[in-house]
């Protein structure tokens, strides 16, 4: 795994991704009950969203912790931004999983935001279109 480089997520992967980020819509809206956080409302966005474009960023931390930036591109070209860190839990319980010995477990048939950046994205060099701070 690339550790510090942000990669783009290709079109195959933006439909995977979109799937993960539905499950986690459902779930942050069941389990806390909010459906108004400036976050899912710009999250929702992106799974009818037309034109997306996301990158992500290994931070290297127990290879489960990404910075994502996804742009929501409107009819106008006008580029919506937003970045946020994912937490990728299915990869932490496959890991767990396999340092008991298990293989056989359901969470080895999710897809997760580690295999799609891993199969199905690509290192960007012009990093000018994230708007990113230093620290990022």
């Amino acid at each position: 795994m690339q550790i510090n480089t942000w990669k783009e997520i290709d079109a195959i992967g933006i439909d995977k991704f979109k799937k993960i980020l539905e499950s986690l819509i459902t779930y942050y809206e069941t389990a806390l009950g909010r459906q108004d956080d400036p976050i899912r409302v710009f999250q929702k966005k992106l799974l009818i969203a037309p034109n997306i474009r996301i990158f992500c960023k290994s931070l290297g931390l127990n290879n489960y912790e990404y910075f994502v930036q996804a742009h929501l591109i409107s009819n106008e070209d006008k580029i919506h931004k937003w970045t946020w860190v994912h937490i990728d839990g299915i990869q932490r319980e496959r890991d767990e999983f396999k340092n008991r010995g298990i293989s056989d477990h359901p969470a080895f048939h999710i897809t997760n935001l580690t295999d799609i950046y891993n199969e199905n994205s690509a290192a960007i060099d012009d990093l000018t279109m994230l708007d990113l701070d230093e620290t990022m």
